[in-house]
């Protein structure tokens, strides 16, 4: 399942939860388990994972709301996996934020490569192609303490992932954390220095 990141985000599957909103800010345990049940959702760990697999964000707060871990490893389809990682691998930056703020580890590796969530959040095109979304879900991660190093090589660092999609805010935060300047930085950094924002990003 990790092996999925770059897929379409898959949306389907749920019922329209439009007439659940707007949720509490705070909600006993009791009740989020009552709500998911008007919902006709099981409160489990399978259907906790497979909501946040289809982007139910309704349903992921309830559950959150009710007791589930944003920390813990579920199974999915045969593999084991994190929530947070699940939600990077199908583009639900929205759901991602949500797990962050509950605590979810934004260091957890893969098991495959060596990207922490920090580095996955540039791989899925549903996440590429909303780049505000992108952009304020690196900066949470980098201030709740993210390897500003970790990759898989050198060059899908996300110090290069952020100089290549010309993120001024994030490529600050990335060397105010420490991020490593290499070679494939520097070059990336040449190569967009011909635009505004390339510009303020090779003066840093």
């Amino acid at each position: 399942m990790e092996a999925a990141i770059g897929i379409e985000p898959m949306n389907k599957g749920f019922a329209d939860r439009s007439e659940y909103l707007p949720l509490s800010c705070s909600k006993s345990p009791e009740d989020a388990r009552k709500e998911l049940g008007t919902m006709n959702v099981e409160y489990s760990p399978e259907s906790f994972i497979k909501s946040v697999k289809n982007g139910d964000i309704v349903a992921v707060r309830l559950f959150l709301e009710a007791g589930m871990s944003a920390q813990n490893s579920y199974e999915l389809e045969g593999f084991k996996v994190t929530p947070l990682r699940t939600a990077l691998a199908y583009g639900h930056a929205e759901i991602a934020q949500l797990l962050t703020d509950r605590g979810a580890d934004v260091n957890d590796r893969s098991s495959y490569d060596k990207r922490n969530a920090l580095a996955t959040i540039y791989a899925p095109d549903a996440l590429r192609t909303n780049k505000s979304l992108q952009e304020n879900l690196a900066l949470k991660m980098i201030y709740k303490g993210a390897d500003p190093n970790a990759g898989f090589e050198e060059e899908d660092r996300p110090l290069n992932w952020a100089v290549s999609e010309q993120q001024v805010k994030v490529v600050r935060a990335l060397l105010d954390k420490g991020a490593k300047v290499t070679d494939s930085v520097i070059r990336d950094a040449e190569r967009q220095a011909s635009t505004s924002e390339g510009q303020k990003i090779a003066q840093m």
